[in-house]
């Protein structure tokens, strides 16, 4: 075989060789990162409308609040988002410690630092949690609590 053919058949085998080597098809761990950027800074946010507020969740969502019941419908956490803006807001930080993506979903370990506001501005109550969010990998390529 000349040299032509060698260097022909060694880029050929590279070029195969790359398109098997493909750990996780369908996804990108630096999209999902920006995805999951994107999603925590809607739930820092205490400005945005109702329904841009909601729209990061799934329909099969459950939201678990800390001294809360577990709420497993959009109905019912949208109206708690809602009462929940009648008493004040947060001014909050959601940090994404460690984010694990798979072909299905993608696991958010984090935190969040903040402080709640009254409506009146009379009272200030710093807090600080863990969280764990799973997201939902939908049709449309993006992803939902």
């Amino acid at each position: 075989m000349d040299m032509k053919n060698t260097i022909a058949n060694l880029l050929l085998l590279l070029i195969l060789c790359g398109c098997a080597v493909d750990s996780k098809p369908g996804f990108s761990d630096a999209t999902d990162r920006e995805m999951v950027r994107a999603i925590l800074e809607n739930l820092d946010s205490h400005t945005l409308d109702m329904e841009t507020k909601m729209s990061v969740y799934h329909d099969d969502a459950i939201h678990m609040g800390q001294g809360k019941r577990a709420i497993t419908n959009l109905k019912d956490l949208e109206a708690l988002l809602t009462e929940e803006r009648q008493w004040g807001h947060s001014e909050m930080k959601h940090e994404a410690y460690e984010i694990h993506s798979y072909a299905d979903h993608v696991i958010v370990r984090g935190g969040v630092k903040g402080t709640w506001h009254s409506k009146d501005g009379e009272t200030e109550v710093p807090f600080e949690t863990n969280n764990l969010l799973t997201l939902k990998r939908i049709p449309e390529g993006g992803l939902k609590v």
